[in-house]
């Protein structure tokens, strides 16, 4: 389980972004992290993951402190940023895929067979060869997930993963979810597609001005019309 036990983060000039926030994620299950613009939910998906430490509070990794288990927990835990120029860095995209391989010594083949695997599950194949700097906003977004798939973590964190994607896409990106799920990960979701929370999530946690003001599998009315949150049409036995 991946856990954050009364989170508190702040920026300079602009005060406190996570007032006591605890958000637990297991093996197997989704969950959604609604909210608006600036209620918090990057900075905690970033906590999470061990990128920001939290002036108070602790983020545990199955029961143990997850700084104490930084770098090799990276590993385990992949974060898809909001914007993919922020996690693209690697002039090609089997460059970029070859990154994380690289730091698990495995051999020529076992890269190839995982490189291969990923591109084909994103339908990336044909970008392969091609400069990261030159692929669309989508396509960016499709290879910054690739790059967190390919070391197979077992934890994800996707920040706002359907934005910038077409109806297929989106579809697609819906369907690893729920495999990841099917394979016993652990998926937690920051966005504001209520659709894709609402259908896909066995909890939903609502953060406003970096608290959590609700949690549970199934919003309340009052907060969906208060949120303005349609309920979601697709499911994982849907696609």
């Amino acid at each position: 389980m991946l856990e954050g036990r009364d989170i508190w983060v702040s920026y300079p000039g602009v005060g406190a972004v996570l007032r006591g926030v605890t958000l637990r994620l297991r093996k197997g299950e989704v969950v959604a992290l609604l909210g608006p613009n600036g209620s918090g939910k990057t900075t905690l998906l970033l906590t999470l993951a061990g990128l920001i430490r939290p002036e108070r509070g602790e983020v545990l990794l199955d029961g143990a402190p997850l700084w104490g288990q930084l770098p090799e927990a990276r590993r385990r835990i992949g974060v898809l940023f909001q914007d993919p120029d922020d996690q693209l860095f690697n002039p090609t995209v089997r460059e970029e895929l070859l990154f994380a391989l690289e730091q698990l010594g495995l051999s020529e083949e076992e890269k190839r067979r995982r490189i291969a695997e990923v591109a084909e599950l994103l339908g990336i194949d044909h970008l392969v060869g091609r400069p990261t700097h030159a692929l669309s906003v989508g396509e960016k977004r499709r290879v910054a997930l690739a790059s967190i798939l390919v070391y197979d973590p077992e934890f994800l964190l996707l920040d706002e993963p359907t934005a910038n994607l077409d109806p297929s896409s989106a579809a697609q990106l819906v369907r690893i979810i729920c495999s990841a799920r099917a394979g016993g990960r652990g998926v937690l979701i920051a966005t504001q597609d209520s659709d894709l929370a609402l259908a896909l999530a066995d909890r939903v946690a609502v953060l406003q001005g970096g608290r959590v003001v609700w949690e549970g599998e199934r919003l309340a009315p009052d907060l969906l019309e208060e949120l303005k949150l349609a309920r979601g049409r697709l499911s994982c036995g849907e696609q």
